[in-house]
């Protein structure tokens, strides 16, 4: 049949899906689920384990509102208004003679437990996250049951690119695929299953989704991503590690903060720096982008302004007698170039 404009004469217009384009970026479906978990964070196994253990003391009971459930008072009545507000402001109610409390916004309850744990914002606001462009992902569901709702096995932090991609129907063979893979990633490192047993608080659906023909083993999968150490935990302290694996023991290797070498040596380098043209060049967009990838000067000159200028540190730095603003917009992929910025230095003594 004839198209116009790319539309189908007859019945409905074709699929355009927003998805393609970023699939496009990729050689297959697969290489894509690997570069988005590859861009996930999950928690270190010993930052869970902290958390199941204070459930002994203080069994979990916040819940999201789900649609479809018949909210009641202690004394049986019914609640008439069940908007998750409303509901959280009664503090404990009742589904099936249950006592829950319905989260606030859907997420408050999970983002405090990750500021909890590991010190990080997520979810908040742009100016107060520490973790930006992402979002909270469920890897299970479940969220209208307690042990699952803010049980950090159950959730981990996704790229906002992906939003959308867990919430799809499992009939979709790459969101099937990326949501089975996150879960045999959670298998692997927690043993969810084993250990909410271990504190009698037992969850049932912790088990691989629907694997159709053609699928790519997740179990098998995720032992390769560790083994490759392409899986990234947050530690207790905020800091990044990647999972690795010799034989049968899971072991993890800390990730080098940008912000301690920016912190670090490349603070060192530049307060000894001697050549006045490389000062200069610091202080310009061009050589910051071209050699560091930056979209800002690493110094300016405290004499020409009042306050500290936005996307710099507060404390300044003394380079030949003079005090500098120093840049704080680094990222991970800046680490490469910072590196190769230091060792000229260290090279030429600049």
């Amino acid at each position: 049949m004839a198209k116009i404009n790319g539309q189908i004469i007859h019945g409905r217009p074709d699929i355009i899906d927003g998805f393609d384009g970023f699939l496009e970026l990729f050689n297959s479906e697969e290489e894509a689920i690997e570069f988005i978990v590859g861009h996930t964070y999950f928690f270190h196994p010993d930052v869970v384990e902290q958390q199941i253990s204070a459930f002994n003391k203080n069994p979990p009971i916040v819940v999201r509102k789900a649609s479809g459930k018949d909210y009641r008072k202690e004394n049986g009545e019914e609640i008439k208004e069940t908007t998750s507000k409303a509901l959280n402001k009664l503090g404990t109610v009742y589904v099936d003679g249950i006592g829950i409390i319905v989260d606030r916004d859907g997420n408050k309850k999970v983002r405090d437990e990750i500021k909890k744990y590991t010190g990080h914002i997520v979810s908040e606001g742009r100016s107060r996250n520490t973790m930006k462009n992402f979002i909270i992902t469920h890897i299970w569901g479940n969220t209208d049951n307690p042990n699952y709702f803010s049980s950090m096995w159950n959730f981990c932090i996704t790229p906002l690119y992906a939003a959308s991609l867990t919430d799809k129907d499992d009939s979709d063979c790459f969101c099937r695929q990326l949501k089975n893979l996150f879960k045999a990633i959670a298998i692997k490192i927690y043993s969810p299953g084993e250990s909410m047993r271990r504190i009698n608080h037992p969850v049932d659906d912790v088990s691989i989704g629907a694997k159709y023909d053609g699928d790519k083993d997740p179990l098998v999968w995720a032992e390769q991503l560790i083994k490759d150490q392409k899986i990234n935990v947050i530690n207790e302290n905020g800091s990044v590690s990647k999972i690795t694996q010799e034989s049968n023991d899971i072991s993890y290797i800390a990730l080098e903060r940008v912000s301690t070498i920016v912190k670090g040596e490349f603070t060192e380098k530049l307060r000894q720096l001697k050549d006045d043209g490389i000062i200069e060049e610091l202080q310009t967009i061009k050589y910051c982008k071209e050699k560091f990838g930056l979209s800002y000067p690493i110094l300016l000159p405290k004499e020409e302004r009042k306050s500290r200028p936005k996307h710099y540190y507060k404390d300044c730095i003394t380079i030949k007698g003079r005090d500098y603003f120093l840049c704080q917009e680094w990222k991970l992929y800046h680490k490469e170039n910072l590196r190769n910025w230091i060792e000229k230095y260290e090279k030429n003594n600049l």
